[in-house]
């Protein structure tokens, strides 16, 4: 059962670089997706089709009319929705979401969310511009709406990444409204409104709108700033946003400077983040989900539940793509293409018999989480070594061989979870000699009580979630009404 909560700002980050501030003179993108500690997220492939006239796509809560033609993407989805956190599609267009609260009530009847959004604007774009305009339509036409979460009863309106290998693009809504800005130099996003009055282009409508309510005096003489009339800047948690984004903002800003050229590399570090404060203080705690590289600080937070950096290509073979499960920080990267056609343990299983990648993962982070002070260092030289050989790995032409590029899926495949199997069998046996008090969970029982919560997170599971989760946010509303 979900149940009603204030929303409690805290989710994703995004960090794009521009082709002109690359090394390589492609856009990178990269992107954790924060969700719910108990929220599997699975590695999915739609394949490229032809659709009939008339015929409809069914999302995470309803459909929607489907187009002629849709593109092949790989994405990474949250167990129990349709749509994607963030994914790449076979003419190298990359595209996250971010969570956002704005001033707009909130609206748990059954639309479209984020996710769905996103994995409909990937599927039916070839380029960043064109992404652009198709997302901006699906927002003015359908909204975005319904419950987020299999936890917390809540909805947020959304930020969006896209880039392709040449372009890059901020977007901010609210309801059907929204702000779009193009992207030069580095650019980062968080769970806040950060587009005032330098957007690129903006809704007809949207200073109408905030007039009408008073969130915007257009005798005051100043621009308008739609962040400042829409962002519900009262909600909790919202220091934790800002902190967040101003430490990638930061550390993407270091970079450029540094003149050399971005890498793929550099991306993987900034999502890796932990802060800049002391080292005890960079462990999972009560200030947790302040970091880039996030751990939930009870159960209805949140947490990285995955992670993709890409360098962006129109060729698939030549799209450099890199992600993990769970959070980065102790977890090894795997190079997938989009073109690949088995994802092997990183699927979501279709019953509880189905070997599971991303539990294996996060229930060695949580082991990791138990004692951190003990543990994370000893991770953190295994999965750095892992990730050494997966950029080594990257940067080598592989060929034109789908054959090829799938064995080297298998490989990072195999390596990461070998590096997972290890570790775990360390901890168990040296746990007792490596732990003293001190290393002790500053959240008290917070992983007890997050085993408590876990359920089964397999495809035949799914449509019973969807439908209670709904369920749910309908009791609420008629409730409240």
């Amino acid at each position: 059962m979900i149940i009603p909560a204030k929303p409690r700002v805290r989710s994703c980050d995004t960090v794009v670089v521009a082709a002109e501030s690359s090394a390589t003179g492609r856009t990178l993108f990269g992107k954790n997706s924060d969700r719910h500690p108990n929220e599997a997220q699975y590695l999915t492939l739609v394949p490229g089709a032809e659709h009939a006239p008339g015929t409809s796509v069914d999302c995470t809560f309803v459909s929607v009319p489907q187009v002629a033609r849709t593109a092949r993407v790989v994405g990474s989805r949250p167990w129990w929705m349709w749509g994607f956190e963030h994914g790449v599609n076979e003419h190298g267009v990359a595209m996250g979401n971010e969570a956002l609260w704005s001033k707009l009530p909130p609206r748990l009847e059954a639309g479209l969310l984020g996710m769905d959004l996103l994995r409909l604007t990937l599927e039916r774009s070839t380029t960043a511009d064109e992404a652009l305009e198709c997302l901006l339509a699906l927002v003015e036409e359908h909204g975005q709406s319904g419950p987020t979460n299999t936890v917390i009863l809540e909805s947020y309106d959304n930020g969006f990444v896209i880039a392709d290998p040449s372009t890059a693009w901020l977007v901010q809504t609210a309801g059907r409204h929204w702000v779009a800005k193009r992207v030069t130099g580095v650019a980062a996003m968080s769970n806040l409104y950060t587009i005032g009055s330098d957007y690129t282009r903006i809704s007809d409508g949207a200073v109408d709108e905030a007039v009408a309510r008073g969130w915007f005096d257009p005798d005051a003489g100043t621009p308008f700033d739609f962040a400042r009339a829409y962002g519900d800047e009262h909600l909790p948690d919202l220091d934790g946003c800002a902190r967040r984004f101003d430490r990638s903002s930061h550390l993407l800003q270091e970079l450029e400077r540094s003149g050399r050229g971005l890498r793929l590399r550099d991306i993987h570090q900034v999502l890796r983040d932990l802060g800049d404060g002391p080292a005890e203080a960079l462990r999972p705690g009560p200030r947790s989900e302040g970091a880039i590289c996030m751990y939930a600080q009870d159960p209805a937070g949140s947490e990285t539940a995955a992670t993709i950096i890409a360098e962006l290509d129109a060729a698939p073979e030549l799209c450099r793509i890199g992600v993990s499960a769970s959070a980065p920080r102790h977890a090894g990267l795997i190079q997938v293409w989009v073109d690949l056609d088995d994802f092997g343990t990183f699927e979501q299983p279709v019953d509880a018999a189905g070997a599971d990648l991303w539990w294996e993962t996060e229930r060695l982070q949580r082991r990791i989480e138990a004692a951190f002070p003990a543990f994370a260092p000893i991770a953190d030289s295994v999965f750095d070594r892992v990730n050494r050989r997966f950029f080594s790995l990257s940067q080598q032409p592989v060929g034109r061989s789908r054959d090829d590029r799938q064995a080297v899926f298998f490989e990072g495949e195999a390596r990461h979870r070998a590096a997972v199997a290890q570790l775990t069998e360390l901890f168990e046996e040296l746990g007792p000699v490596l732990v003293e008090q001190g290393d002790a969970d500053l959240r008290g029982d917070h992983l007890a009580r997050l085993a408590a919560l876990v359920e089964t997170t397999t495809v035949e599971r799914s449509a019973p979630v969807r439908e209670r989760v709904l369920a749910d946010a309908q009791r609420h509303s008629v409730r409240t009404a």
